[in-house]
């Protein structure tokens, strides 16, 4: 038998959430303020807290800070919960050491599972000494259970200073993911993007300070991975180091294509970025926020037909398809309405079909070319134009991708 800590001012669901957690045969204590539960954690010391993140005299984010920085509870679980989740606050929470980040209503079975957890000690990151709060920011956009572990991941990963992976498929949002990582962070100093898929990657601007972003790390070549790995044994070099990645590295690892003592350097923390296709709930809540992302007036609205469109396509370009498929039927759409007409899922043209009695009417080096040609169209189109991608579909380096591209008049 436990004791638990509920901390809410809203009284009905106090009272659920105790009706609930004394089922499950444990004893309740109930705290309707922040105020009035720092001042029964002065004398007890509850096993489990569950704390409402928005309340008139503190907020959830203002208690869990002032139980970090008691010594005598820094440990503590404490479980947030919000009927208002958005990556902000989900951040948050989790880089200020909650045990885990809920949204109401919760069920029995939630909240069972909960105490359990946080009982065994599985789950519990290691808390951050000391953390500032941050402004509210251009938010991550996404309320699927999927997305919302990567933000739980995000707020973890803060708490640290340890390197982190992003990895997922290409348009999955890696970089923003990034992006929101440094504007959480207490650091001052710039964010640095490092493309490592260029022909010409070099470390001459590598900052000591700051937050370092080491784009698509699968695309490093054996040169810039020695260069890259003597940075980050320079003791006089210290900035928060994130790498991406849209392949799997383990796979290069055992193929000879990424140094072993690098991946492990640079992967110590990793996050699993979910395809769209995963976040079936998201692709609407995405495509109504970027159809109106710059309008100050009236707002667009799709049909149901162009919603439901939307929701059977497959998005092999994940969220950067999205994105490009709405600004367009933005522009096309006539008033405030996008249709189904008004969607172009361009990545869905058919290249033509040529038949191999075509090609065998050919001479040898015209069928060569035809061929060869085929095949390029055909990666690049699986790849959704990332010509990283479809460079290493076909098995070839990038350089010889860019000329053949360049060859065949492709764009």
């Amino acid at each position: 038998m436990a004791k638990i800590l509920i901390v809410d001012d809203h009284v009905p669901f106090r009272a659920v959430l105790g009706e609930t957690v004394t089922a499950l045969k444990h004893d309740v204590l109930e705290a309707g303020s922040g105020a009035e539960a720092l001042d029964i954690l002065k004398s007890v010391t509850p096993d489990v807290v569950f704390l409402d993140l928005r309340m008139p005299d503190m907020s959830g984010l203002e208690v869990l800070k002032a139980i970090r920085d008691s010594l005598k509870l820094k440990n503590l679980p404490v479980v947030i919960l919000t009927a208002y989740a958005d990556s902000a606050n989900t951040i948050e929470a989790m880089k200020l050491g909650a045990f885990d980040h809920l949204t109401k209503p919760i069920n029995r079975d939630d909240v069972r599972r909960i105490i359990v957890r946080a009982l065994d000690g599985s789950g519990q990151n290691e808390i951050k000494e000391s953390v500032t709060a941050v402004a509210d920011l251009e938010r991550l956009i996404g309320e699927s259970p999927a997305f919302r572990e990567v933000e739980k991941l995000m707020g973890l990963a803060l708490s640290t200073s340890t390197p982190v992976l992003i990895f997922g498929e290409a348009g999955t949002g890696k970089e923003k993911i990034a992006r929101t990582l440094y504007e959480h962070s207490d650091l001052e100093e710039p964010f640095l993007t490092i493309p490592c898929s260029s022909p010409e990657v070099g470390f001459t601007c590598w900052s000591e300070q700051g937050m370092v972003y080491l784009e698509e790390l699968a695309d490093l070549e054996p040169s810039a991975q020695a260069q890259l790995l003597t940075l980050l044994r320079d003791d006089n070099s210290n900035p928060r180091v994130i790498s991406s990645s849209s392949c799997d590295l383990d796979v290069l690892v055992r193929q000879g294509n990424l140094r072993e003592d690098l991946f492990y350097r640079l992967s110590v923390f990793p996050i699993k970025v979910p395809p769209l296709r995963d976040r079936a709930s998201d692709i609407l809540v995405l495509a109504e926020a970027f159809l109106n992302r710059d309008r100050t007036d009236n707002a667009r609205r799709l049909t149901p037909a162009a919603a439901k469109a939307l929701l059977e396509y497959s998005w092999p370009g994940n969220v950067r398809e999205l994105m490009n498929t709405i600004s367009r039927a933005a522009v096309v759409a006539r008033g405030l309405v996008v249709d189904f007409e008004d969607l172009s899922f361009a990545q869905q043209i058919a290249i033509p079909e040529v038949s191999l009695n075509d090609i065998l009417q050919l001479d040898y080096y015209g069928a060569i070319a035809r061929v060869e040609k085929m095949l390029l169209e055909k990666a690049l189109k699986k790849a959704v134009g990332n010509r990283t991608e479809a460079a290493r579909t076909l098995g070839i380096n990038r350089q010889l991708l860019y000329s053949k591209l360049k060859e065949h008049g492709i764009e």
